[in-house]
């Protein structure tokens, strides 16, 4: 029996040694168990064989020990299989989790997706402007419900089925449409870009066009995609406006020839010095590169500059003679007259502001509030520069004309003192280079 606890001993041994970790005592102790049972098996074959037929004992115990190192390289045999088909399990184990885990991101992704083009279509659905795809030729590739109904069509498919040349079907002006290609081809965008529509029932509306250009792989243009806003009412109510605005405009306008007019009443000497003063002063601030707007507020203060002087005694205004310091004084205080008439008018433009002002000077020497520099109103200063030009040209009751030479160099003189230089040089440049007459 010694043999057979050494054969035990030996396949134990060997099972123990093995390197896998995944195989410990524990787990392979019934595969040892049925090892050892063939190898004990065939050991009581052995002792009864040896027993009966032979007696030669050492020619036996050399084949014993071949029959245990049979039995035990038979259980290592096995043994080493296991741990092959253990290995080829985990890796076929390691790899069904790799899919099962790549699958289930995948079935996230898709998922994920589906949600994102379920949202997508709801907003191109839904969306009050109007979305659509299509080509440079004009024709649309997708458009969507609200794009329809905004051109009276019941549906996206009745629209796209009826417009087969968006250029000529649903522009009104064909200098839109060029203008848009233009656009498109040069900068790739447009915003905002406003044009006249026709509606399937041929009236006409205004639409506001964001849209952008979708290029392949080559640069070439696929398609051209965008939205579209009605701003039909917009465009109404800026119509509106305007018709309103010069409507104001006009009654203001007729407002003021009736105050020129009392006011060279009482002054005839003074007759048309408004008007020859607005007339440089427009045309300075043009030299100067004022926008329009700002020409007409000088426009309708220079109308009315000396309006204050509807309450100067008419014997100053027409005085022959040198004024006296108080007569000049009373003279001095039209400009603050003018304003206070002029500021209960509400005017939209600050031209009570202007005709107060108009008698500063550049370096704070003038009157009636001694402002200086950019504390004047550059309207102010203008008026302030062609109103001393006029004057200077002009027959006045206690001198003649003196000419547009002694206009010039009085400005000149007194440019960066009295005068903002960049207005002198203006109105130099306008009768000495351009021309400029009354």
């Amino acid at each position: 029996m010694g043999h057979i606890w050494h054969a035990l001993s030996s396949n134990r041994t060997i099972l123990n040694r093995a390197e896998n970790p995944q195989f410990t005592p524990k787990r392979i102790f019934p595969f040892v168990i049925k090892a050892s049972l063939v190898t004990l098996s065939l050991l009581i074959v052995y002792e009864i064989l040896k027993q009966i037929l032979f007696p030669d004992k050492r020619i036996f115990e050399l084949d014993m020990i071949i029959i245990v190192m049979a039995g035990a390289a038979a259980s290592l045999g096995a043994y080493s299989a296991l741990r092959e088909v253990s290995s080829l399990s985990q890796r076929v184990i390691s790899e069904l989790n790799e899919r099962l885990k790549a699958e289930g991101q995948r079935v996230r992704a898709e998922e994920a997706l589906k949600g994102s083009e379920a949202k997508y279509h709801s907003i191109f659905n839904n969306v009050v402007e109007g979305v659509f795809q299509r080509t440079p030729e004009g024709r649309f590739l997708s458009i969507n419900p609200s794009l329809a109904r905004m051109y009276g069509f019941e549906s996206p498919e009745e629209m796209m089925k009826t417009i087969i040349d968006i250029d000529q079907q649903l522009y009104v002006n064909q200098e839109d449409i060029q203008l848009f290609r233009k656009l498109m081809d040069e900068h790739g965008f447009v915003t905002g870009f406003e044009a006249q529509r026709s509606r399937k029932d041929k009236s006409i509306f205004w639409t506001s066009t964001n849209a952008y250009v979708v290029r392949d792989a080559d640069n070439k243009i696929v398609y051209y995609e965008g939205t579209v806003e009605d701003i039909t009412k917009r465009k109404e109510a800026e119509e509106r406006l305007g018709r309103t605005l010069e409507n104001l405009r006009k009654g203001m306008g007729a407002t003021i020839q009736t105050l020129i007019q009392v006011v060279e009443t009482r002054d005839p000497y003074t007759a048309g010095h408004q008007q020859r003063v607005t007339d440089l002063a427009c045309a300075i601030a043009q030299e100067m590169g004022l926008p329009e707007d700002r020409v007409d507020v000088i426009r309708m203060a220079g109308a009315v500059h000396d309006l204050g002087k509807i309450s100067t005694p008419a014997e100053l205004l027409s005085k022959p003679g040198k004024l006296s310091a108080k007569e000049f004084e009373l003279i001095k205080d039209h400009s603050q007259i003018g304003y206070d008439i002029l500021k209960k008018s509400e005017f939209p433009y600050p031209v009570p502001d202007i005709v107060h002002q108009h008698h500063e000077r550049f370096d704070g020497l003038g009157y009636p509030q001694g402002l200086q520099g950019e504390q004047i109103l550059l309207e102010a200063r203008i008026i302030a520069v062609a109103d001393v030009v006029e004057a200077i040209l002009s027959h006045r009751p206690y001198r003649p004309e003196l000419g547009i030479e002694m206009a010039l160099e009085e400005i000149l003189k007194n440019k960066g003192k009295a005068f903002d230089p960049e207005v002198v040089d203006a109105c130099l440049k306008l009768f000495r280079e351009k021309g400029f007459k009354f």
